[in-house]
């Protein structure tokens, strides 16, 4: 039995790494150029530009204009974008090339008419940002962010070759606001309860984690922030601050104490869990020990063939299982509705029930930890 365990662990292994190879083998990809057929506005296009691909076009009533490309790192994929702009620097309209960001959360840029009302009818000199003169989507603002800094760069590279306008750069420094604010007195709050041990400054640890960080800002990493780092797809620097301070910070806290502090102190699912089972007092579910061996290899396959999936197909949205969006950005779709009523029913008798057995960030901590106290013995020795 214990070689088949083996056995079977090193062809998984085997496998995820193929699949995570595979997934920088992708041909250059190329715009397929019936897509501008979309634009109701054009007549007729030929292409001026390969990098980044620019179509010079004509617009119905006989005017010039010019289809450009762009594209930007979002919440969890690449957003592809084209960007009709005509011969005096206004953009006409902007269309979704491609995305595969989290399902739900770019539909609100759609259902909230981001792009007709920061984009359409505006001249392309200002530039675009969100710090600046476009309005975020609540929820989807780091979509926001990289729809509107990839709409910057296609309608500048236009206006600069093109069109002879300079057009004003708003992405000159990075970003720092409130939700800054809040990652940073987040890890203060976790230092001090983890150094003193001290149950209540905890207790308000976890209240803060799940009313600012989830309820607020919905401010967490899910499996796709992990595939996100591996597959080095990062999001602006300048729109997201929040992304590299939560991510590296929890990562630095993890690793130089050697435990995981951030599922115990930091994630708002798992503050809610714990919330939800104590306040609830009813007597404690105990599951025996060997049914756990069976429960725990669950997750860990559910994150393998997702991760699977998602270097095969090169579609991030494959590791989106989580229900963390479903109650904290109140959008989610498939398993997610499952998973969640679940998951909220099961912590009334089981301490951190999705924690223990389904989670698959808490699974990625847990990896890393074995291999710091490993290479960490490993250097003691010698």
């Amino acid at each position: 039995m214990e070689k088949l365990n083996r056995l079977v662990t090193i062809v998984a292994i085997v496998v995820a790494l193929m699949s995570y190879v595979f997934y920088f083998f992708d041909p250059a990809s190329k715009i397929d150029e019936s897509f501008i057929k979309k634009f109701e506005e054009i007549s007729s296009y030929r292409k001026i530009n390969t990098d980044p691909i620019v179509y010079e076009v004509v617009l119905g009533n006989g005017e010039p204009g010019y289809v450009v490309f762009s594209s930007e790192y979002g919440y969890q994929s690449e957003i592809i974008l084209a960007i009709l702009i005509n011969k005096t620097g206004q953009i006409v309209n902007v269309k979704t090339y491609s995305e595969r960001e989290t399902r739900g959360f770019y539909q609100r840029l759609y259902n909230n008419g981001f792009f007709e009302k920061n984009f359409h009818g505006l001249a392309i000199n200002n530039g675009f940002s969100i710090h600046t003169n476009v309005d975020a989507v609540s929820g989807a603002t780091i979509s926001s962010g990289a729809v509107s800094k990839a709409i910057h760069e296609g309608s500048a590279f236009v206006g600069k070759k093109y069109l002879d306008i300079d057009v004003v750069n708003p992405y000159g420094s990075i970003r720092f606001g409130i939700l800054e604010i809040a990652i940073i007195t987040m890890f203060i709050f976790v230092l001090i309860a983890y150094l003193t041990k001290n149950k209540h400054l905890r207790t308000l640890t976890l209240v803060y984690s799940f009313t600012l960080m989830g309820i607020k800002f919905m401010a967490f990493i899910s499996y796709s922030t992990f595939i996100s780092f591996i597959t080095f797809n990062f999001p602006s620097v300048f729109e997201n601050l929040r992304w590299y301070l939560l991510f590296f910070g929890s990562v630095a806290l993890v690793m130089s104490t050697g435990k995981n502090l951030y599922c115990a102190y930091i994630c708002p699912f798992g503050a809610m869990q714990q919330m939800v089972f104590q306040f609830a007092k009813l007597p404690s579910f105990k599951v025996s020990e060997n049914i756990q061996k069976y429960i725990k290899v669950l997750p860990v396959f559910i994150a393998w063939f997702a991760f699977v999936v998602t270097m095969l197909s090169k579609d991030i949205s494959a590791v989106n299982y989580e229900p963390f969006a479903l109650i904290f950005g109140r959008t989610g779709l498939g398993i997610q509705w499952i998973l969640l009523p679940i998951t909220v029913f099961m912590s009334f008798v089981i301490m951190r029930y999705y924690c223990r057995y389904g989670c698959p960030v808490g699974l990625i901590w847990n990896i890393l930890l074995k291999v710091r106290w490993k290479v960490k013995s490993l250097v003691w020795t010698k």
